[in-house]
């Protein structure tokens, strides 16, 4: 597998059960045997309390990858994940939920 990206965050707060970000962008780019992606977004808000994950902002995240934990699909940040992971996503905004660790 082969990545590069850039990700920065103007404010973050958290611990190992919940975690909230102000005004974070990021850009990259993944390829690899499962997969590829190309991530460029800024959110306004991104959280995660015990695995539940939601961010508001504008994203165009698109590629889709196969693994073991599930599969995902997007096209300029319309799109699913199915698997340990499970979510929606929108150009503006995304939730999902971390079955792995809403449950330990």
């Amino acid at each position: 597998m082969a990545s590069i990206g850039i990700d920065r965050t103007l404010f973050e707060v958290g611990d190992e059960d919940a975690n909230l970000k102000l005004l974070s962008s990021s850009v990259g780019a993944r390829a690899g045997l499962d997969g590829c992606k190309l991530k460029a977004g800024v959110n306004l808000v991104e959280s995660e309390v015990k695995g539940i994950k939601s961010s508001i902002g504008v994203n165009v995240d698109t590629g889709g990858s196969i693994s073991r934990d599930g599969v995902e699909a997007k096209v300029a940040g319309l799109g699913f994940k199915i698997g340990k992971e499970t979510g929606i996503s929108t150009p503006f905004g995304e939730i999902s939920i971390d079955f792995g660790k809403l449950f330990s």
